[in-house]
């Protein structure tokens, strides 16, 4: 076992430690946040270094850290919509709920080999890690990057394209209006304005009367008008078919809708499908019912983990030793738990991706994590959370420095990938913290403060990050957010793994009790 936690008080044993280290653990949380981080990497060695914790209690407060953060980008995110389906929270819950309970088993995992583990070792670890992540983060930043800059070129030459094209149906109407022998007396107007944001349409606003202007391959088509007065045209009867092109089967505004929300063209949403696709993007819309599910998986793996401390009944006869056969039995019985209710919402969110996509009325959005092919090559992603989730328990860091990146590469939209991982991550500090406490790694004044701190410091970040989006309309600066703060924890790693060699450390590795 570690050293005994240090029985120090806030502002009173270290006062100028406990400012320096609150003023590096905001600007760390704010940095942090933008990303969907918890910023842990960074927080255990601002702890180490300059608290002077061991690592594996700076682990502890990182959690806690970590956990007051993560609840502030719950309550922000929770407000935001998907960038391109707008009906669909921010947060990617389908992969969240094939993620969480093999988070929640990696946890389990990983603060017992953080018992047992040299701190060194911890170190070294955390150094290796962040420095992969952090290499494939940039990549991923850089060809983001590149991306953006090419669309909004795109985009600033369409523009500028369409400007032209309405100035020159602009010029041609009222050339056209002049050569019918319109005269000043039919205070008939075209202006800019009325043409329509289809290049294909434009208004010509007459007093009385709307009259529609057809273009096709952008030459104008002017709908034949009677050659009557002025007088005839302002009664004349709107029904008249000379006047007004009417389609009457154009698609409703609820088809039309649906063919937004579900990703297709308006002629894919038949009236024999409207059902099918309502009941996708219903289902695409929930917030409430995924997230009581990932509380109800969180109760239970909690539950067991109240039930390993020595007296926390009261009842003599519920009363469990630490390292006797009821101690491991409940501290294990959570793994298995987990990985069938993991399988289980994974076949779950496979067969209902299959639905959608054999529905004919539904295609991914952009930045989808695809589950078509078998359902053997889905499990990898149960897999790779039990890794985020050892590593969040072993390392101190919440499990976004493995989660973000990894769903960036997997072509997530970077919001997207963000919202996701604050939600793992609140998911995984929020567990390891509580396995903290109950091992007395943390002091309630310290972690309370720290967790205010995390707060603040989150809240100021993410509203910096989404202004930053909105202004220059470039998503990659999450990306770089992400790959900046692995880059200042490996720094910060480097440095505190030096002096810990300089003073020398060993290598033994503890019992777990």
């Amino acid at each position: 076992m570690a050293d005994p936690l240090p029985n120090d008080r806030l502002f009173v044993s270290h006062p100028i430690f406990d400012v320096q280290a609150a003023l590096a653990i905001f600007f760390g949380a704010a940095i942090a946040a933008g990303g969907g981080l918890g910023g842990g990497g960074v927080f255990v060695p601002i702890y180490i270094l300059i608290q002077g914790l061991q690592p594996k209690f700076a682990a502890a407060l990182s959690q806690a850290t970590i956990f007051g953060g993560s609840v502030v980008n719950l309550l922000m995110n929770l407000r935001k919509s998907h960038p391109t389906r707008k009906h669909r929270p921010l947060t990617d819950f389908s992969t969240l709920l094939m993620f969480e309970p093999m988070l929640l088993a990696g946890t389990i995992l990983g603060v017992l080999l953080n018992v047992i583990c040299p701190d060194i070792l911890i170190l070294i670890l955390l150094a290796i890690v962040l420095a992969y992540a952090v290499v494939r983060t940039l990549r991923k930043g850089i060809s983001k990057w590149k991306q953006e800059t090419k669309e909004m070129r795109t985009q600033k030459n369409n523009d500028e394209t369409k400007m032209q094209t309405q100035q020159t149906m602009s010029i041609e109407l009222q050339i056209a209006a002049t050569d019918n022998g319109s005269d000043a007396n039919n205070n008939t107007t075209i202006s800019n304005a009325a043409i329509d944001a289809n290049p294909r349409k434009a208004t010509l606003d007459i007093p009385g009367t709307a009259v529609e202007v057809m273009t096709t391959d952008s030459k104008l088509r002017c709908m034949s008008m009677s050659q009557a007065s002025a007088s005839s045209m302002e009664n004349a009867d709107v029904s008249n078919n000379e006047a007004l092109d009417i389609d009457i089967d154009a698609p409703t505004e609820q088809m039309q809708q649906l063919a937004q929300s579900c990703g297709v063209p308006v002629s894919q949403i038949t009236t024999d499908k409207i059902e099918v696709c309502n009941e996708i993007v219903a289902n695409e819309s929930q917030t409430l019912k995924p997230m009581n599910i990932i509380a109800l998986v969180w109760v239970v793996v909690s539950l067991f983990a109240l039930a390993k401390k020595e007296d926390i009944t009261g009842v003599d006869a519920l009363y469990v030793p630490q390292c006797g056969w009821a101690y491991w039995l409940i501290t294990w019985v959570p793994v298995p738990c987990m990985m069938a209710i993991s399988l289980y919402m994974s076949k779950k969110e496979y067969v209902l991706y299959q639905q959608k996509v054999n529905s004919e009325c539904w295609t991914p959005a952009k930045g989808d994590i695809q589950l078509d092919g078998s359902f053997v090559r889905i499990l990898k992603y149960p897999l790779i959370a039990t890794l985020a989730g050892v590593l969040g328990g072993l390392l101190g860091i919440g499990g976004g420095m493995i989660v973000s990146p990894l769903l960036i590469e997997l072509g997530v939209l970077p919001t997207v990938a963000a919202a996701t991982s604050a939600m793992a991550v609140l998911i995984t500090s929020s567990s390891a913290m509580l396995q903290f406490l109950l091992l007395g790694y943390l002091e309630l004044d310290y972690t309370f403060f720290f967790m205010a701190v995390g707060i603040v410091g989150t809240f100021v970040g993410q509203t910096l990050v989404n202004y930053m989006v909105k202004k220059f309309g470039r998503t990659s600066v999450v990306i770089f957010a992400v790959a900046t703060i692995m880059a200042l924890a490996i720094v910060l790693m480097s440095v505190n793994g030096v002096m810990s060699l300089m003073r020398g450390v060993s290598f033994a590795f503890a019992p777990p009790c």
